[in-house]
């Protein structure tokens, strides 16, 4: 089958990251160790990847962990994100493609992704179609939600290409009939997109 659509997941390929420096200042300020907010952060939010706490839910056990107010929590939140950017190559290749193959962003994240993405990055104007884990109940590497989101997009997994960081989650993919990409670099994966046809 001739390729259709490309699905993209967030967090490692389409979001990229510069230097955590506000994440880093909260872990000093809270007396953590380098990388401990993002352990903490990740058992707050605990099944909410997959649909199980809301995100009251998840603010409140972030402001228990920590001993912050509920306050102090938004703003945590807020800066816990703030070094994060689109990929300028991979949003360039993007909307050159748009119109003529269907894209869709996949993720494993909280209840409050979408509102997030749309705020800081008016995602849904740059893609055709926002799947999250927490929203549907099921995360990758599951079967179910890779047939969701081709099924949204009225395409057939195997008209599909996936692009993600995590080779579990491309394995996830190809296991339902996807072409797959795993992430390293953007030159790279743009470099992988047009070897399989897609340019």
């Amino acid at each position: 089958m001739n390729c259709r659509a490309l699905i993209l997941d967030l967090g490692g390929v389409l979001i990229a990251e510069g230097d955590p420096v506000a994440r880093r200042s909260w872990e000093a300020r809270l007396g953590l160790d380098e990388g401990m907010l993002d352990l903490i952060v990740t058992e707050a939010v605990g099944p909410g990847w997959a649909g199980g706490r809301s995100e009251l839910e998840i603010r409140e056990r972030l402001g228990q962990l920590t001993g912050l107010s509920r306050e102090q929590v938004e703003v945590l939140i807020e800066d816990f994100h703030a070094h994060t950017y689109l990929d300028p190559s991979l949003l360039a290749f993007i909307r050159a493609i748009r119109g003529r193959y269907r894209v869709a962003t996949l993720s494993n994240a909280g209840p409050d992704q979408r509102e997030a993405m749309i705020r800081k990055f008016d995602l849904d104007a740059e893609v055709d179609l926002m799947v999250i884990s927490a929203e549907e109940g099921v995360q990758k590497p599951d079967p179910a939600i890779y047939h969701l989101t081709a099924a949204r997009l009225a395409v057939e997994p195997a008209e599909c290409i996936f692009v993600e960081d995590l080779a579990e989650n491309t394995q996830g993919a190809r296991a339902v009939g996807m072409k797959t990409i795993t992430h390293v670099d953007s030159q790279t994966t743009l470099k992988a997109l047009a070897a399989l046809g897609m340019c």
